[in-house]
């Protein structure tokens, strides 16, 4: 009988232990992967806010407050989100702004899944804005963004693969604003000689360094007038770059 005890008591110690691995956080706090200096033919659309798919969102559950905690973002936790054929998105927040001494918001605030949310706060908080700032003589402090959670094809078709803004994974960025009023356009600057046009170079680059994918006007006809950012998973082994 005390054998037959503790054989119970190990296996449920192992039944905890393996709760414990597989918690509700541990797909949200996976990196991602080291990309390679390698070019993929998946693309993404262009600015939208209509939505080709029906979006049902459900109620705020506990999992989406425990998994998404983010130290350089300001966030609220918002509905999960769930669509059909794919889309939603399983902890959704609204991005606010950056945190620290010089905030960063977003305007509108996009609804985005958590783990996009850390890693446009790690963007917003590298070198590149700083550079950026330096080009035009004051700190970047907000971006005229799209929707950010779009349920949707690529490119806005009505069939095919579903892009990753259906999936909270995404961004377009169209406008960079800075302190003392000056707003580099990514439709009006790209390509120019200017500081604006300087900074859009140096943003572009440093998102290169955080993202999976990386779209402006040099990609496409679709991306000229904005900065599309998003973390979805390139390649068999998800480890293609996308930066164009």
């Amino acid at each position: 009988m005390q054998e037959l005890r503790h054989g119970v008591w190990v296996q449920g110690m192992l039944f905890l232990a393996a709760l414990v691995f597989a918690g509700p956080g541990s797909a949200i706090d996976a990196p991602v992967p080291v990309s390679k200096p390698s070019i993929s033919t998946d693309e993404d659309g262009e600015l939208a806010d209509d939505e080709t798919v029906k979006v049902e969102n459900k109620g705020k559950s506990a999992a989406n407050e425990a998994a998404c905690e983010i130290e350089l973002a300001k966030i609220e936790i918002v509905e999960s989100v769930e669509g059909e054929n794919g889309c939603g998105i399983p902890a959704a927040v609204t991005l606010l702004a950056t945190t620290g001494p010089s905030p960063v918001s977003l305007l509108p605030p996009p609804t985005v899944g958590c783990a996009f949310a850390g890693k446009f706060a790690e963007f917003l908080s590298g070198p590149a804005v700083k550079q950026a700032g330096g080009e035009v003589g004051s700190d970047l402090t907000g971006l005229r963004v799209g929707p950010g959670y779009v349920c949707r094809r690529r490119n806005n078709l009505p069939d095919g693969k579903l892009s990753e803004h259906a999936r909270g994974k995404a961004l377009d960025i169209t406008t960079f604003v800075f302190a003392d009023g000056v707003e580099a356009s990514v439709a009006e600057d790209w390509g120019k000689d200017t500081p604006e046009g300087r900074a859009l170079k140096h943003l572009h680059s440093g998102a290169c360094e955080v993202f999976t994918t990386v779209l402006g006007p040099d990609a496409d006809p679709n991306h000229r007038s904005h900065f599309h950012v998003d973390i979805g998973c390139h390649g068999r082994n998800c480890t293609y770059l996308i930066c164009q």
